[in-house]
């Protein structure tokens, strides 16, 4: 197949036009908030906003879809529209967010939690819509687990709007007690596909660092009460 006809097929590919108003959109709502502020700091988490707010909003839409029934069974491993729309919008911000970052916020850039996050889960994403119809089910629901991180972003862009407490209790049902379920449920699966093993994998892997974030999150907010408790006691 000839390059021209490649990208003929690309371009009468009706899903590349949502991908197309998913870019523009983001972009829009992106440039929107950089009339409206200056700051550095509030342009990078606007993006954070965007992607977790939009991602939880998609896995609450696919949740009533299933009624809310998480029991692993065929239906998950496979790719409904909604669950392919949330995973192609999350592999999106995933390009996007090191793209304006390199030019509008690149300090904000973490090497962790930016850089290696947003390659992985962008390769993880392509694997979920291109390779052979993946997980994207099992994806979206997880998606679920990005209310913290919306709170967490909405904080950070609005000091007014910080809340320690929600973030934390979101954090517990969400990416600890809702995420140890999936886990189990991947890990005890009988499925033979050869692919939850790459399912097995992603979900042990971060199982492993939500509960190193939240181990980090106990500690600060012990350290922080303590540190309350000894200004109380001065004054």
């Amino acid at each position: 197949m000839s390059t021209l006809e490649s990208l003929a097929r690309w371009a009468n590919d009706s899903e590349r036009y949502q991908e197309v108003y998913m870019t523009g959109g983001i972009l829009a709502f992106f440039f929107l908030v950089c009339m409206l502020t200056s700051d550095r700091k509030q342009r990078a988490w606007s993006i954070t906003a965007v992607s977790a707010g939009g991602c939880f909003m998609g896995a609450v839409f696919l949740a009533f879809e299933l009624g809310w029934d998480f029991h692993f069974r065929e239906k998950l491993a496979e790719c409904s529209g909604t669950s392919r729309y949330v995973t192609v919008w999350f592999r999106i911000v995933c390009v996007l967010d090191i793209l304006l970052g390199l030019v509008f916020y690149s300090e904000h850039l973490h090497p962790l939690t930016s850089w290696f996050h947003h390659f992985a889960y962008f390769l993880l994403c392509n694997w979920l819509v291109d390779i052979g119809e993946g997980y994207c089910v099992f994806f979206t629901i997880c998606c679920l687990e990005e209310l913290p991180t919306f709170i967490l972003a909405l904080g950070s862009i609005w000091k007014s709007l910080r809340s320690d407490f929600w973030f934390g209790i979101t954090f517990f049902i969400l990416r600890i007690c809702l995420h140890t379920y999936l886990t189990f449920q991947a890990f005890t699966s009988a499925s033979d596909d050869p692919r939850m093993n790459i399912v097995k994998f992603n979900f042990g892997l971060t199982m492993s660092l939500h509960a190193h974030w939240f181990y980090s999150y106990v500690n600060q907010q012990i350290r922080l009460y303590k540190e309350r408790k000894d200004k109380e006691s001065k004054s």
